[in-house]
């Protein structure tokens, strides 16, 4: 069973995390600690590589990224005229569209430059999203690394949940909201 946690009333939700958290505010977390983020270039050195970045050059874009994303995806779910399809998430698989029941999605952290972080989610059919994870892209596709292959069979797992037991918008949901 999931369990989720509000990050924007009938607009936004994260899995519950660990305690008192989930991953949304898990994910920002993350990609704005300088020392996480120094451990995760020197074991994933091929990001440096995929950026052509030195690690010090490529911790402060995170960071600047993840501050910057962050700070956009709140001030536009918090807009009640905007829906955060297209304008935020995208549909992760090509042949899918807005239409597809439990569309598994993708954010991208940046607009006008290659984007290190994504964050990726299920759409619910009002439109709600509920965060599944995210990561920093290191690879050309989620199937090429460890961390990409768990969020997208956690993608699999959640719309398949969401789908057997009718949960189908954000209202549905509401009892599995901690």
């Amino acid at each position: 069973m999931f369990a989720f946690r509000e990050i924007f009333k009938d607009k936004l939700y994260a899995l519950a995390g660990a305690g008192d958290t989930d991953v949304f505010t898990e994910c920002f977390n993350k990609w704005t600690d300088t020392l996480y983020l120094h451990n995760f270039l020197i074991t994933n050195s091929e990001a440096l590589e995929f950026y052509s970045l030195s690690r010090v050059d490529a911790i402060n874009k995170i960071i600047s990224e993840a501050e910057n994303f962050e700070d956009d995806l709140l001030e536009i779910v918090a807009d009640e005229n905007v829906s955060l399809d297209s304008l935020i998430f995208t549909p992760l698989h090509k042949n899918d569209n807005f239409e597809t029941p439990f569309l598994q999605s993708k954010a991208y952290g940046a607009v006008e430059t290659p984007a290190f972080l994504r964050l990726y989610a299920i759409r619910l059919t009002d439109g709600c999203y509920i965060v599944v994870g995210g990561l920093i892209k290191t690879t050309l596709s989620l199937q090429e690394c460890e961390e990409g292959k768990l969020i997208l069979a956690t993608l699999r797992q959640l719309a398949n949940f969401l789908d057997e037991n009718n949960f189908e918008d954000s209202y549905n949901i509401s009892e599995l909201i901690l």
